[in-house]
């Protein structure tokens, strides 16, 4: 039978296993996490989650996303920024956060484990755990996806994730890639009622004497006119095929037989269509950080640490992408371009991933009280514009509140009794704000507390 798409075997790439020293040896490798906590939400929370078995709930600190679990994030409600933390099934830190932002009116959502729909941006960074097995190292696939469904504005791929509807054909497969310690895999592809790891985790304990570990795990839709199965393995080795929706499942599964036969280990299986793309951590970094944006109908990806790979239908072998460069991909005649930007001019998105990690504190978060000794601290606020605003309470005794921005005193209260709500304008680049407290020196009962709401 003759394929309606070329096969491209033996693609020479750099496979991706970020290690801190070359004396790793190669049994070190990623692994799908087994959850992911969110840390910190900053701004407005109406976010919720679309548990696996069914129904919709609230999400807050600690709450924890399991697999088949979807992270949904409307943009209704303002500025709003949740970051996530990886975990394996010993609950150790898999060197992975990825923090989702909502800057517009559309929903954007993060599929658990390796998948993010993506309509505003996303920071993600890898970090080189104890373990040596990162989360999601293989990827993550970015969808770009500005369909919607004009019944309840929700982008069509999550209406498509309908596990109760039975049909003749399916609509959805997903693949599933397990391997032992000594770089032995198995495939697994099931309709999408079915979870694909259960067979080749089975037969990888069938196997004995070594663990099995969940490499890759994703879907595709019967639908899409055009894939790329890549199968991406230690040594330098990597395996690729066009096919359709319909057919790539029987291409895939030649495709696994001979990467096996080759000798090929760690392998890894993804799929992925025109208006996907899979971003991957450097091998020799210590740390990679991304953000990844969408608008109209082009990704882009900016590097502010390290290095990553950037993978699509077009380059199937990957843009490697260096600190301080970006890479824009875009669907239908718009070219793909790559080029330098100024990583020292950080986009709100990176102000605020790197905010905890700077000491700063955040905007609706904190309620700051004291006497004598005052205070000094930096706030980080949702956005580089707009209206501030601060409720002080100066109870008795005069304090004085003072706010600074970006070099450039927007308030001074003076010595001042009572409470008060401040509304303050701004607009600038930075969304840190510092606000110091000059407590009464002269009156050693004086007290007071402030509040600062994230901007409007």
């Amino acid at each position: 039978m003759s394929k309606k798409h070329p096969k491209i075997t033996n693609f020479i790439t750099i496979i991706i296993l970020s290690i801190a020293s070359i004396t790793i040896p190669l049994k070190s490798h990623g692994e799908i996490p087994d959850s992911a906590k969110v840390t910190q939400i900053v701004g407005a929370n109406s976010m919720g989650i679309r548990r696996r078995r069914g129904g919709i709930g609230p999400v807050s600190l600690e709450t924890i996303i399991k697999l088949f679990d979807k992270l949904d994030i409307p943009g209704e409600s303002g500025n709003i920024f949740a970051l996530l933390e990886f975990y394996n099934k010993t609950n150790q830190s898999m060197g992975l956060k990825i923090q989702a932002g909502i800057k517009n009116n559309l929903r954007t959502a993060y599929y658990f484990p390796c998948t993010i729909n993506l309509q505003d941006s996303f920071v993600i960074e890898w970090t080189n755990p104890k373990t040596k097995r990162q989360g999601c190292q293989k990827g993550i696939k970015i969808r770009h996806n500005n369909a919607k469904d004009s019944s309840n504005n929700i982008p069509k791929i999550l209406a498509s994730l309908n596990y109760l509807v039975a049909q003749e054909t399916p609509s959805q497969w997903r693949y599933c890639t397990v391997i032992n310690n000594s770089g032995k895999g198995w495939l697994g592809i099931s309709n999408y009622r079915s979870d694909p790891c259960n067979k080749p985790l089975e037969d990888c304990g069938k196997a004995g004497q070594e663990s099995c570990t969940e490499l890759t795990f994703d879907d595709w839709e019967t639908s899409s006119p055009e894939l790329m199965a890549s199968i991406s393995c230690e040594n330098n080795k990597t395996f690729m095929v066009k096919a359709t929706g319909e057919t790539i499942k029987e291409e895939a599964e030649i495709l696994w037989k001979e990467a096996e036969n080759s000798g090929a280990i760690f392998c890894g299986l993804q799929i992925f269509s025109g208006d996907e793309t899979i971003v991957e951590p450097a091998r020799e970094q210590e740390t990679s950080l991304v953000q990844i944006g969408s608008k109209d109908s082009c990704f882009n990806y900016q590097v502010s640490q390290g290095e990553v790979k950037i993978i699509t239908i077009a380059n199937p072998d990957g843009i490697s992408l260096p600190k301080d460069n970006q890479y824009q991909y875009c669907q239908g005649d718009k070219p793909d371009t790559k080029s330098s930007f100024d990583s020292s001019t950080e986009s709100l998105d990176i102000q605020i991933f790197q905010a905890k990690s700077r000491g700063f504190e955040f905007c609706n978060q904190l309620q700051a009280s004291g006497g004598q000794e005052g205070d000094l601290r930096t706030m980080q606020l949702t956005a580089t514009e707009g209206i501030l605003r601060i409720n002080y309470q100066m109870y008795g005794v005069p304090d004085q509140l003072r706010v600074i921005y970006e070099d450039r005193e927007l308030v001074n209260t003076g010595f001042v009794g009572g409470s008060n709500t401040l509304s303050i304008p701004f607009k600038g680049k930075s969304a840190q704000i510092t606000v110091e407290i000059k407590g009464n020196q002269e009156q050693s009962s004086t007290q007071w507390d402030y509040t600062v709401y994230c901007p409007q």
